[in-house]
């Protein structure tokens, strides 16, 4: 009986944490919605993080590379009728999307840390939603392609991760994906802890 107890609260050690980490991962990931154009065909394609009921953060990349704005939520299109980047912020934008449904990510209260755990996430291919895991390796990396500073993680991404969200490990949003380096091995985002979501 007491090998019995024993077995069974080291299968629950085990077990506990990778449930914890699939609802951590599914509760992220429910905030995490496509940003296309108008037509499928037109302009690129990203990622972006609803924050509150019709407002949502992006890379401001990703506002002058996807003409006419949508973000798919389950399935269903919202038009953007206002998109700007926020000024004195790494490649954060603000979506305006009148109607467009939370679940929405909570914002973290304190930046990350060199050797935070990170899960970065994105809509890369047109795929379904895909989540990779790292941790932050510096927390001031000037970018050469626009001079902004940057937070970088070993998260891998690709395109398509851009405008998707930087969570840590408590499911808490740090930043927006920027860019890939490295062969998509190492990423830059922009922190979004001082952005305001209103106008």
């Amino acid at each position: 009986m007491l090998r019995l107890v024993v077995a069974l609260c080291l299968l629950l050690l085990t077990v506990a944490p990778t449930v914890a980490g699939h609802s951590l991962r599914h509760a992220v990931a429910t905030t995490v919605v496509e940003m296309h154009g108008q037509s499928e065909e037109s302009g690129g394609r990203c990622s972006a993080v609803m924050v509150a009921p019709g407002r949502a953060f992006t890379a401001a990349h990703c506002v002058a590379m996807v003409p006419n704005p949508k973000v798919r939520i389950n399935g269903v299109d919202y038009d953007v009728s206002e998109a700007y980047a926020v000024e004195n912020a790494s490649d954060v934008a603000v979506l305006i999307a009148p109607g467009a449904p939370c679940p929405c990510a909570i914002i973290a209260r304190v930046p990350a840390k060199v050797g935070d755990k990170v899960m970065s996430t994105g809509y890369p291919m047109r795929a379904a939603l895909v989540v990779t895991y790292g941790e932050v390796q510096a927390l001031e990396v000037t970018n050469p392609e626009d001079g902004n500073a940057y937070v970088m993680s070993t998260a891998p991404t690709v395109p398509g991760f851009s405008g998707g969200g930087v969570f840590n490990d408590q499911g808490h949003l740090l930043g927006i994906n920027s860019s890939t380096g490295a062969r998509g091995l190492l990423s830059l985002y922009g922190p979004v802890l001082s952005v305001f979501i209103g106008r």
